[in-house]
């Protein structure tokens, strides 16, 4: 006997999530691939009743996808402002992108040591790429007060 495509779609979003963390619209955009692979048509009513059945069972869930990107960014040296774009163009609501609490200071102060920028250079070089590392930090959606602090600090 055949298997729907509600069940069959629901098999590969269980596959996916118990692979990946993913939010809504991520998942809606790997069920639209399986479904383009399988060949099937008019499937927006199976991915969507998919889609509500993982989001009712907790699998599927924005502000927690959300959380743990911004998590994740954070501790990389990602700004709040790349986090934000990040999230919003992964159709995260702008809601819940603020809700998002990150310290753009220890970011910024991570990206300066992983990039070796201000303190983390020699100190022979330090002082002449001042401006170079100011802009990096500009440049990575830090603002210009965080940027200063960093690369000024005797860290």
């Amino acid at each position: 006997m055949s298997k729907t495509l509600e069940s069959r779609l629901s098999e590969a979003a269980a596959h996916y999530l118990g692979r990946f963390e993913s939010n809504e619209q991520k998942l809606r955009m790997v069920l639209r691939r399986r479904v383009e692979r399988w060949g099937e048509s008019d499937a927006e009513t199976a991915i969507e009743a998919v889609i509500a059945k993982f989001k009712r069972l907790g699998a599927v869930d924005d502000a927690r996808y959300a959380a743990a990107k911004a998590s994740s960014m954070a501790r990389a040296g990602k700004s709040r402002r790349a986090i934000s774009a990040y999230l919003s163009a992964r159709g995260i609501d702008k809601e819940i992108i603020g809700e998002q609490d990150t310290d753009d200071l220890a970011a910024a102060q991570r990206l300066a040591q992983k990039k070796r920028l201000g303190p983390f250079r020699t100190p022979e070089t330090r002082s002449q790429n001042r401006d170079r590392d100011l802009a990096a930090l500009g440049r990575a959606g830090f603002s210009w007060e965080i940027a200063r602090r960093v690369i000024d600090s005797d860290d």
